[in-house]
């Protein structure tokens, strides 16, 4: 059921997209979050790069999910280049 979750969660600002509707940061985090409870820092990580992109403003909550996932997967590096961006 998290699997799913987390697809699905993925899937909304990618569909958006499609419709011309660009995802807002509450969108993008909502997303973050599900990857980071399902423990794919890949996507979360894919996220905030989409955010970035879409001239979002990641914020706290987004950097928080994002370097909670790394860390929930062992990916320490990512963590701490996550944690660089927002110095």
């Amino acid at each position: 059921a998290r699997a799913a979750e987390c697809s699905r969660a993925i899937a909304l600002p990618q569909a958006m997209r499609q419709h011309g509707i660009l995802p807002n940061a509450v969108t993008c985090n909502a997303a973050i979050t599900a990857c980071e409870r399902d423990q794919r820092w890949e996507w979360a990580l894919q996220i905030l790069q989409d955010m970035r992109r879409d001239l979002l403003n990641p914020d706290v909550i987004s950097f928080s999910a994002v370097i909670s996932a790394c860390e929930k997967s062992y990916q320490w590096e990512q963590a701490l280049f996550v944690m660089m961006d927002l110095l």
